[in-house]
């Protein structure tokens, strides 16, 4: 399985980094770096502070890693695939997105290596969002028709008035049709909203 994983970049040096990176197709849509370099410029440096593209991919495809804390011992792989090759794809800095260009720039590079069976992307993940707009619409139709599936994220970490409840919105591009909506929930099972 190859996916495309866009998001606000990398840290190629982080205990996660996951094994079977295609920096060969990475693409970076932000204009502060080279467009064959999606690492998370914030994850170098003297500040390093890796960011949420770095904390997503953990999640997607995660290596393995040992702890120890509190007689908890873990040593296993930290991703849902680690076996699956990932294309990183810088588009944002932030996950709320108010530009539209470089997600819907993201989603057709995405498409476009589908032409090629070698580096066709099988799924495109995504943990951000925003508000619809034409270009997002036609990026989506585009890797849809490719073949590809898109998981995004449904965005309902927020909650509606001051009592806490979970919002029942979905932001964009989740809210399309031929979008799957990823969301959360916390570790007790609770909606997933009110996050520290």
């Amino acid at each position: 399985v190859r996916i495309a994983h866009l998001d606000t970049g990398y840290d190629p040096q982080h205990d996660t980094f996951p094994a079977h990176v295609r920096r060969d197709l990475q693409r970076n849509f932000m204009d502060d770096q080279a467009p064959d370099d999606a690492r998370d410029p914030a994850a170098t440096g003297f500040l390093k502070n890796p960011g949420h593209g770095t904390a997503t991919l953990a999640l997607l495809a995660g290596n393995r890693c040992m702890a120890s804390q509190d007689g908890y011992h873990f040593d296993d792989f930290i991703g849902g695939s680690p076996q699956a090759e990932i294309i990183p794809v810088r588009v944002g800095t932030s996950v709320v997105q108010i530009l539209t260009s470089s997600i819907a720039a993201g989603i057709h590079h995405a498409a476009s290596l589908c032409a090629d069976q070698t580096t066709a992307v099988h799924v495109l993940s995504m943990s951000m969002g925003g508000v619809a707009s034409a270009a997002w619409a036609d990026a989506v139709n585009l890797a849809y028709e490719a073949g590809i599936v898109l998981v995004t994220a449904a965005g309902n970490n927020f909650s509606a008035g001051i009592f806490g409840f979970p919002t029942h919105s979905i932001v964009y591009p989740a809210r399309f049709r031929r979008v799957l909506a990823a969301c959360g929930i916390m570790a007790n099972r609770a909606p997933y909203y009110d996050l520290p």
